[in-house]
């Protein structure tokens, strides 16, 4: 069902999947198909259903808890000598382990799939960029929270968000919807952008030129929050007299642009500007920031 670069029509597929799902279920229950024919003895009967990584890794924990319960059994081979019989129905040590490396992946002889490694460098950048930003500002966001609840006792700002109307014993009830945290897009492009074709940099070219557009559609509605956030808390009016109220983040420093130094040196009144660090990580580090600087050399 559907392959590389040509999975389309989901609605489709998945029709086909059910399809094809109730199709072997009835085999299965009317004797046409025969599980033991396909897995030995190690399945008895088999149910095909929609799975998660959390039931099936569930599946192989009750495996080894039963594989603990069922010891290995001894019985007497047809020249009489006994033999130890593990259930292989249970028992994990008939898995499959693989050893030895694992990268670089390889299909065939000579067949080293190491390209994507290296590939859209700066899709691959923008990915760490956007995973940091988001690392952040869900911290900042936290931050927030503390500090309106705690220092200054107050409620926190309530952010205007999505939200549905639900009915609880007869009254209206306001429930934040699931898109409704403003960093949603962000992470929402973050999720996205881990698929193997993404941060890979192996997807058509409109693809990856979409999957850098949602990555920086999210960065922009964060940063939005952020900074509004940071000047509240920490650059407000009554903080610092007004001086930092236009506060805002340069996400073009790669290209060497920055709006806010570059009006700076624009103005030929030596106006000052203020560099807002701040450092995601639980321990200190030291960085080189760097910002540019105009001037005119004609």
């Amino acid at each position: 069902m559907g392959s590389d670069f040509q999975y389309a029509q989901a609605r489709k597929n998945y029709q086909n999947l059910d399809l094809l799902i109730d199709a072997v279920g009835q085999f299965l229950r009317d004797g046409t198909l025969n599980a033991s024919d396909f897995f030995g003895d190690r399945f008895d009967s088999v149910r095909i259903f929609y799975s998660t990584p959390e039931r099936y890794t569930s599946c192989k924990h009750a495996d080894l808890m039963n594989s603990k319960q069922r010891p290995n059994t001894v019985k007497r081979d047809t020249s009489g000598y006994e033999v130890e019989e593990s259930d292989a129905k249970f028992n994990p040590q008939n898995w499959a382990v693989k050893t030895g490396d694992f990268f670089p992946y390889a299909d065939c002889d000579h067949c080293y799939w190491t390209g994507y490694f290296s590939s859209r460098q700066s899709l691959k950048r923008l990915e760490r960029v956007g995973s940091s930003f988001l690392h952040a500002a869900t911290q900042i966001d936290s931050m927030m929270k503390l500090y309106f609840s705690w220092y200054k006792n107050e409620p926190i700002p309530r952010v205007k968000e999505r939200v549905k109307i639900k009915s609880t014993l007869g009254k209206p009830t306001r429930v934040p919807s699931w898109n409704s945290s403003p960093f949603y897009s962000l992470e929402d492009a973050m999720g996205v952008a881990q698929h193997h074709d993404a941060v890979a940099g192996t997807a058509k070219q409109h693809v990856a030129y979409d999957y850098a557009k949602l990555i920086s559609s999210g960065i922009s509605d964060a940063n939005a929050f952020v900074t509004a956030n940071l000047r509240r808390i920490l650059l407000s009016a009554s903080v610092s007299g007004g001086a930092l109220d236009d506060l805002s983040y340069c996400p073009l420093l790669n290209e060497t642009v920055c709006e806010v130094s570059k009006q700076a040196f624009e103005n030929d009144d030596n106006e000052a500007i203020y560099v807002f660090v701040y450092n995601a990580l639980a321990h200190m580090r030291s960085e080189a920031i760097s910002l540019p600087v105009y001037e005119d050399v004609t």
